[in-house]
């Protein structure tokens, strides 16, 4: 697996853009995860003004596979997310506050891979599925349609729904 390691200590002053690749070992590597796969670029601009403290911004890029929550089959996202984070150093690990992360300045370097999996991750929408269902497995999707119509059917036989109909037919 590549460094995704960050100096601390003896990254110099200034900015400077670090580029990385994540492609599919980096994303089978995080568990649980819904991505299958994928191949997202992030420029990482440090910026450092201070001994103490810099700023970093992650822009990433690319397409993730995930499975379509119709009918599971692989479904590529794209990735076009940002997240910047003020990184100090301080007495302990603190990530409590939203965009700034402290970290021990015993640390002599600090691992992004974290902080690029989270900003991938978190771009991905909480229901996804194929835009267009002629684009789901034609399987489950007949399959799905013949267990709606089954409950359908079944609905109808339901005698507490079928004493129900006849209330609304007396009404008329």
């Amino acid at each position: 697996m590549a460094s995704y390691k960050l100096p601390l200590k003896s990254l110099t002053f200034g900015t400077q853009v670090i580029n990385y690749h994540l492609d599919g070992a980096f994303f089978n590597e995080i568990e649980h995860s819904e991505v299958t796969s994928g191949s997202v670029d992030v420029a990482l601009t440090v910026t450092r003004d201070k001994e103490e403290s810099m700023e970093l911004a992650f822009v990433c890029k690319g397409v993730i596979t995930v499975p379509c929550d119709r009918c599971l089959a692989p479904m590529e996202l794209a990735v076009d997310t940002a997240y910047d984070l003020h990184v100090t150093l301080g007495d302990e690990l603190d990530d409590s506050n939203d965009g700034v992360l402290v970290v021990p300045e015993h640390w002599h370097e600090l691992d992004v891979a974290p902080l690029m999996r989270d900003t991938v991750l978190l771009s991905i929408p909480l229901t996804h599925s194929h835009e267009d269902i002629a684009q789901c497995d034609a399987t489950v999707v007949a399959h799905l349609s013949g267990v709606m119509d089954d409950d359908e059917a079944a609905a109808d036989v339901d005698p507490r729904w079928a004493a129900l109909g006849k209330l609304k037919e007396k009404e008329n």
